[in-house]
């Protein structure tokens, strides 16, 4: 998609991804909020990219 005033001349994005094996406790709203982090990490660090939530064991 076109975008005059992008630097790069078209639409790009950025990305938070995160995932979880669905188990029967499974909180969807937390997945959402990993999901959430990952993409302001991204934004954080530039435009037109991806960051994965990295779970802390």
């Amino acid at each position: 998609m076109k975008h005059s005033e992008s630097p790069y001349d078209h639409v790009t994005i950025s990305l938070g991804v995160s995932s979880v094996i669905p188990q029967l406790n499974t909180d969807s709203i937390e997945l959402v909020k990993q999901a959430d982090l990952a993409l302001y990490q991204s934004k954080r660090r530039g435009k037109n990219r991806y960051e994965c939530f990295q779970h802390k064991e």
